[in-house]
């Protein structure tokens, strides 16, 4: 199949709404400009670009500020071991009022936030169509890439941040699964670095829209996605918190990076 030819037999849906979600440092703000570029509006107000993601977060800030609200109405963050959060009929309301105004907008649309995880029950209930993608990663990866990249906070002042967002949010996702396994996709960013093609025509049949290799060739930079390079890996400071989250948090990493893989989409 050559790259052209990806999605050539995948025909135009009625519309897509798509949810991106997994834990920080995961791929997702390269696979949302994926889909972005690909014809999926990810926001048309999205959280600037900083040093820590230079090319955009996207993420649409109507959706990340209205996350943020509901755990601060609840006493949490997305950091916090599950709990069955209470939300209102009010909640609910503003929640099917941002659908409708997004919908409203266009046809082929969706947005990404890290807290999506907590909320997936709740989009669901409001539009079971909904399509909801986990990008999930190496912990290891994952790890360094937060270690390197929140220097201050994760390093000097909470150390556990790191594995306990990993397993959180990754749990999150899979908690969903068993009741909509119909609504998710997991996909291994290893996985779409090493076989683009194939993962590519994967999400193009599961959401029924075409999606071309030419696009991400586009928007994919692998110097961007460095975390694992032995110069990172060799600083004394980074390494040394690595070996922590793997001693206390690693058989729990490597239990929910097995379930994860054997959920995802293209193995």
């Amino acid at each position: 199949m050559s790259d052209n030819d990806v999605s050539s037999n995948i025909g135009g849906s009625d519309g897509v709404v798509l949810c991106m979600a997994g834990s920080g440092r995961s791929g997702t703000s390269l696979v949302a400009s994926f889909f972005h570029e690909s014809g999926i509006l990810m926001g048309d107000n999205m959280r600037e670009a900083t040093r820590s993601n230079r090319f955009g977060y996207f993420e649409d800030m109507e959706f990340l500020n209205f996350h943020k609200s509901l755990l601060k109405k609840c006493g949490v963050d997305r950091y916090t071991p599950w709990v069955d959060l209470s939300l209102t009929r009010k909640d609910f309301e503003q929640a099917s009022a941002l659908l409708d105004c997004k919908n409203e907008k266009s046809v082929f649309w969706g947005w990404k936030d890290p807290r999506a995880t907590m909320f997936m029950d709740l989009w669901n209930e409001i539009n079971p169509s909904i399509k909801f993608l986990v990008m999930f990663r190496d912990p290891d990866e994952v790890m360094t890439s937060m270690y390197r990249e929140q220097r201050r906070r994760i390093r000097y002042l909470h150390p556990t941040f790191a594995p306990k967002t990993w397993i959180i949010n990754n749990l999150q996702a899979l908690r969903f699964f068993l009741k909509k396994p119909e609504s998710v996709a997991f996909v291994d960013l290893s996985v779409l670095k090493k076989s683009p093609d194939r993962v590519i025509y994967s999400l193009s049949e599961w959401l029924q829209y075409p999606l071309s290799i030419d696009v991400w060739n586009k928007v994919y930079r692998p110097s961007e996605l460095r975390a694992g390079k032995k110069e990172y890996l060799n600083e004394p400071i980074i390494s040394a918190l690595v070996g922590f989250s793997k001693k206390y948090y690693g058989s729990e990493m490597k239990e929910v990076y097995r379930l994860l893989t054997e959920a995802s989409l293209a193995k």
